[in-house]
């Protein structure tokens, strides 16, 4: 349980208060516990983790906020220069393409 609730935090989806789990384990004198009663458990006795606010900004200084042009796709504007007929290349035509969703950066550094 122990590695397996390190796991959980170390991979940052849920929030995980593990001194509540070691308490309750303790009161109930329980060797193994449910799914359930981990999920309920995880959240602490307030019913919700205390979240740590992480800092945004690197060591050098650089925030780690993306900036607003590139947190939609549908808002993002390129110049498209207009090809000569006679020389068109494939390279254009691969550029002049719109930038979709999971094409747009998800960390500013």
């Amino acid at each position: 349980l122990v590695d397996f609730v390190a796991e959980v935090k170390k991979m940052g989806i849920v929030a995980v208060d593990e001194s509540y789990i070691v308490q309750r384990l303790q009161d109930n004198e329980a060797e193994q516990i449910t799914l359930e009663q981990f999920k309920d458990w995880s959240c602490g006795p307030s019913g919700y983790v205390d979240e740590v606010e992480q800092d945004t900004k690197d060591p050098f200084g650089n925030s780690s906020l993306v900036p607003k042009r590139f947190v939609d796709a549908e808002v993002f504007k390129s110049n498209v220069k207009v090809q000569h007929p006679c020389y068109t290349t494939t390279g254009h035509d691969i550029g002049i393409k719109r930038p979709s969703q999971v094409d747009m950066p998800v960390k500013w550094r």
